[in-house]
């Protein structure tokens, strides 16, 4: 470090007049760094600092939502039998582009443990898959709301625009909702979620308002276009039993949205 300033200072030194003094070609020399270094910072903001993402991509879901089989075609390729974990499971995933490999992490669906796992990678995303039972959505869609407003709610995702995919599962069972079903009763259902949440909110008094800001725009149905700018987020159809254990399952969405941002 020492012998680059005095290269860049002899360089300066050389370029100006033989009357500036070597104070002032010091002062000059350390302009220069300061600029460089403010026109690196600027670039690196302006490209999204995409050097620093993080190296998660959790699943998250309710309990029975497939995470744990599209975790297993996803990283080894196969159908296998789950169960309901209460540990997460974690491994090695290399997208199809050939990009580098991440680690892809099934966050456990109880509702506790999986705030509690979901805190240890948060604030080294990649992005989130939110993993969705289609066939019962109807019945789950309370729990999946609330699952996607706390999520959205969260800062390590908002501040650091992580990129959220959201699977509708299961799309190989008859009575499986198709994605934009999914997203309209979503939005529905978050417009009423933000009014049981702001007036709890408002019933705490203003700390407990400081908290959290409402989703969406004020004064209008909630809509996933309304969120923070910058926060990307998008609807794909899958079905991770696709023909079962001698079968091929239906990924192909979620693998190219994958390839993008890995």
């Amino acid at each position: 470090m020492a012998e680059m300033w005095e290269q860049l200072r002899s360089s300066v030194r050389d370029i100006l007049p033989p009357d500036v003094a070597e104070y002032e070609a010091e002062v000059i020399a350390a302009t220069v760094v300061t600029s460089l270094l403010a026109f690196l910072v600027m670039l690196w903001l302006v490209c999204g600092g995409k050097g620093s993402r993080g190296r998660y991509i959790c699943l998250l879901g309710l309990s029975n939502s497939g995470k744990t089989l599209l975790f297993m075609r996803l990283v080894y390729g196969q159908f296998r039998e789950t169960q309901v974990s209460i540990k997460e499971n974690k491994a090695n995933f290399t997208p199809k582009n050939k990009g580098k490999a991440v680690e892809l992490v099934d966050v456990p669906g109880d509702e506790r443990v999986r705030q509690t796992v979901f805190n240890k990678y948060k604030h080294s995303l990649r992005a989130v898959v939110v993993v969705i039972d289609s066939d019962n959505f109807p019945s789950e869609v309370r729990g999946v709301t609330e699952l996607v407003y706390d999520l959205f709610q969260e800062p390590a995702v908002v501040k650091g625009k992580v990129p959220v995919l959201m699977t509708c599962n299961k799309q190989d069972l008859s009575l499986a909702k198709n994605k934009m079903a999914v997203r309209k009763l979503l939005e529905e259902e978050i417009s009423e979620l933000r009014v049981s949440r702001s007036a709890k909110l408002t019933s705490l008094g203003s700390k407990g308002q400081s908290q959290a800001k409402p989703l969406g725009k004020s004064g209008k149905p909630f809509e996933f276009s309304d969120l923070p700018k910058g926060v990307k987020i998008e609807f794909v159809s899958c079905s991770a039993r696709g023909r079962g254990q001698d079968g091929e399952a239906e990924l192909d969405e979620i693998t190219s949205w994958l390839d993008q941002h890995c």
